[in-house]
């Protein structure tokens, strides 16, 4: 092992010699055509008592190596550095990172044309509660009971006739020798199974009177809507002349009932006598 050793040492010592007969060799630097290499150092090389190789170089034939950088070559390797660093980085996360990624469950990496692409293909979902509803069999419809209509109340039994009576009088006494009377209040019945328009006058008199007054009217009523077959009706007739003497005498109220005017056909009458008191 030793024998090789010192085989391969002679060799370049050799190659040293040759060297430095030759002369100092010019190289020319890639980076600058100007950079200068200065003459390798002799080795000086001895053996001490272990058999081991000590090798050292003479200080004097040591010289200074320059290197010299033109600034237009800085800035290109500097350029070309920051480019390779960019390339480096992409080429790591694009092999590294998203392999990754894609590789643990759940994770994804789409562009975002794909994710578009994947919404507009996407099917429609349907509405299922919509077609579960339609899907519902209709309700029956419901039968309604029907009541039971109450019994009609017999028609009331028409008499065929028609009658008026007299239900009050209005009465005033001024003095005592003068009185009103001031009017009547009455009420008909039709028992016709038609309608009734009635026509009233009022008479008023007293013994003294009855002569003269028994056929002159002191006051008209009429009813134009007519009494309805069955129906009944009130009014009120007011006197003209209605003042009254001799109050001590009963004065005589006669109500004359026509049919539909005053030269209609005498229906019924109805009579009452009044103190003014």
């Amino acid at each position: 092992m030793v024998d090789d050793l010192l085989k391969e040492l002679e060799k370049g010592i050799k190659a040293q010699k040759t060297a430095s007969k030759q002369g100092k060799a010019d190289k020319k630097n890639v980076l600058n055509p100007n950079f200068q290499q200065s003459e390798q150092p002799k080795l000086n090389i001895s053996f001490d008592k272990d058999s081991k190789i000590n090798v050292s170089a003479k200080k004097e034939d040591v010289k200074e190596i320059t290197f010299k950088f033109h600034p237009r070559n800085v800035e290109r390797l500097a350029f070309i550095t920051i480019i390779a660093l960019l390339i480096g980085f992409i080429g790591y996360d694009y092999t590294f990172v998203h392999d990754t990624l894609t590789q643990i469950p759940g994770t994804s990496i789409k562009s975002a044309e794909a994710a578009a692409s994947v919404v507009k293909e996407a099917a429609p979902v349907k509405n299922t509660t919509a077609e579960k509803q339609e899907e519902k069999p209709a309700p029956a419809p419901e039968v309604k009971k029907e009541e039971p209509k109450a019994a009609e109340a017999p028609k009331p039994k028409l008499s065929g006739s028609i009658a008026i009576s007299i239900d009050s009088v209005d009465r005033e006494k001024k003095s005592d020798s003068l009185g009103s009377i001031n009017s009547a209040t009455f009420s008909i019945e039709n028992g016709k199974d038609e309608v009734f328009f009635p026509h009233v006058t009022v008479i008023a008199y007293d013994k003294t009177t009855e002569d003269a007054m028994s056929d002159k009217s002191r006051g008209t009523y009429t009813y134009p809507i007519g009494i309805a077959s069955g129906g009944k009706h009130t009014g009120v007739i007011t006197l003209s002349p209605k003042s009254f003497s001799n109050l001590n005498l009963e004065k005589t109220v006669v109500l004359v009932l026509r049919e539909n005017n005053a030269n209609g056909k005498v229906i019924t009458t109805a009579s009452a006598n009044y103190l003014i008191d």
